[in-house]
């Protein structure tokens, strides 16, 4: 994995340091520059950089907190299709990089390969190597000369996010952290789709109609490709399969109760009934009375929630 140019944005005009190395290098611009990135809280300081993954680039967004070293760092995941970091955030974004700041925590976001301004082709697993290449990053000399925490890194991952999320920590114990909410499983809905061939058809209708869809661009081999996927992967993607490596983990389950897109009783309930099965001993559920998937008219309540359980409950 290689590093590339960072562009930093310093809220109120402030400055750091131009910071050279053979991995990285940080180029200081004007804030009036900066236009490409959402406005940040008042003194955090907002560092645009990009990373790669198989030779593709990819930017991140670095939110650190005003005036002290983080207390860990804060990764959100976003769903299927998401938005393009570079155009802002929405409004429950925004409120919870707030929050989260105010209590000492930076926060990173980016894009999946494949989707919105990022190069290569878009693939389900490709979120989770995504998400891998950031957190080597995270863990880097030359992000701790930054100012970033890669020691305590918090995964947290809306509908098609929090099964990145998940599947990531399941992949490497050194994650102790993972809050998701409205989470989607992969593996459930490839097989889903692969025992009905009406929610197969209405599956690949959906992704027809996001790839074709300019005002949220995501490039992938194809909408047949990207349903056949889940089927030739149901089992390995089924977060069910992967309870004996998240049963160590400190789990926050959020869930919309009006959930159309992604049941809770059929995409989450069963991984929370496993894992208590197996001993695990720190799974929080919450589940949002009226809320349907987005969380559209409920996003302070869930950002409370989340912000609570990182700052009160996720412990390193």
């Amino acid at each position: 994995m290689q590093f590339a140019k960072i562009r930093l944005y310093i809220a109120r005009g402030a400055y750091w340091a131009v910071l050279t190395s053979s991995a990285l290098t940080l180029r200081l611009v004007y804030p009036a520059c900066a236009a490409e990135l959402p406005a940040s809280p008042a003194q955090t300081t907002v560092a645009s950089l990009v990373v790669t993954r198989d030779g593709i680039p990819f930017e991140l967004a670095v939110y650190r907190p005003p005036s002290q070293q983080p207390l860990g760092t804060v990764v959100l995941l976003h769903a299927f299709p998401g938005g393009r970091i570079a155009e802002g955030f929405s409004p429950r974004e925004q409120s919870l990089v707030v929050a989260l700041a105010k209590s000492g925590y930076g926060v990173v976001r980016f894009n999946y390969i494949g989707s919105w301004a990022n190069a290569g082709l878009f693939s389900w697993f490709g979120g989770v190597r995504d998400t891998e290449a950031v957190l080597r990053f995270l863990r880097t000399e030359e992000a701790r000369s930054l100012g970033i925490d890669g020691s305590r890194i918090v995964l947290v991952g809306h509908s098609y996010g929090g099964w990145v999320a998940l599947m990531t920590a399941a992949r490497d114990s050194t994650i102790r952290c993972v809050a998701v909410m409205a989470s989607a499983n992969m593996g459930i809905g490839g097989k889903r789709i692969r025992d009905s061939n009406d929610a197969y058809k209405r599956s690949v209708a959906f992704y027809e109609e996001v790839l074709s869809n300019p005002k949220h661009p995501i490039r992938a081999l194809s909408a047949r490709a990207l349903a056949d996927d889940t089927i030739e992967h149901a089992e390995a993607w089924d977060l069910l399969n992967n309870v004996e490596q998240l049963r160590s983990r400190q789990l926050f389950f959020v869930s919309a109760e009006q959930d159309q897109f992604a049941p809770r009783e059929i995409y989450v309930q069963p991984l929370i009934d496993e894992l208590r099965r197996s001993n695990a001993t720190m799974v929080r559920t919450a589940t949002i009375e009226g809320a349907d998937h987005s969380f559209r008219l409920h996003g302070p309540q869930v950002n409370e929630m989340v912000e609570n359980w990182i700052t009160k409950e996720c412990k390193y």
